[in-house]
């Protein structure tokens, strides 16, 4: 069984996020990966908090079926730990059950995440999308921009943080085909 991290932001295979573990659960979670040099998997929450509640005895949480394995390739531990995490492998997660620590296990099925090709006007409206969103403050202060041309990169970078449909976003995460048309992101 491999340990769940539940987030409200996606993440994609070959893309990094910082966040900060605060949570006894998730602490020992992180500490238990480092020792053992194993990953993790973070998964988009569709309903509920990801802040654990200790003064309610069951807390609903419903999270989407795929996520990344994850490794953890920086820390720092000032006021609560953060980490600097690398999305490596995208998973389906089977049969989710919560420990009595309230941390999510699962088991998982590694799926195939080949690298796609775009025609050309579809790469340069990806491009131009993504050097838009590497203008905005909030992106430049996390330092998780990809110095990439290489459109898998981008487009997983986009799916994270555009706001898109939870239908398309589903979509592009499960690889149902490797074409992405400029229709997926038609809008922006």
């Amino acid at each position: 069984m491999t340990p769940l991290f539940p987030l409200h932001i996606p993440l994609m295979p070959h893309c990094q996020s910082k966040i900060k573990v605060f949570e006894k659960r998730y602490l020992d979670m992180v500490s238990q990966c480092l020792r053992s040099e194993s990953q993790f998997v973070i998964t988009q929450i569709l309903q509920g908090s990801e802040i654990h509640d200790p003064n309610q005895s069951t807390q609903k949480i419903e999270f989407s079926e795929y996520g990344c394995l994850v490794q953890i390739k920086d820390f720092d531990h000032k006021d609560s730990l953060e980490l600097l995490l690398e999305a490596t492998q995208l998973v389906h997660i089977k049969n989710p059950v919560q420990n009595t620590d309230d941390l999510w296990e699962s088991e998982l099925d590694v799926l195939p995440f080949e690298n796609i090709e775009l025609d050309e006007q579809t790469h340069e409206h990806i491009q131009k999308l993504y050097d838009t969103l590497k203008q905005h403050p909030y992106l430049q202060r996390q330092s998780l921009l990809p110095d990439t041309q290489n459109s898998l990169q981008l487009l997983n970078f986009l799916c994270m943080w555009l706001p898109l449909n939870e239908e398309i976003r589903i979509k592009l995460i499960r690889a149902e085909n490797t074409v992405v048309s400029e229709q997926d992101f038609s809008g922006f």
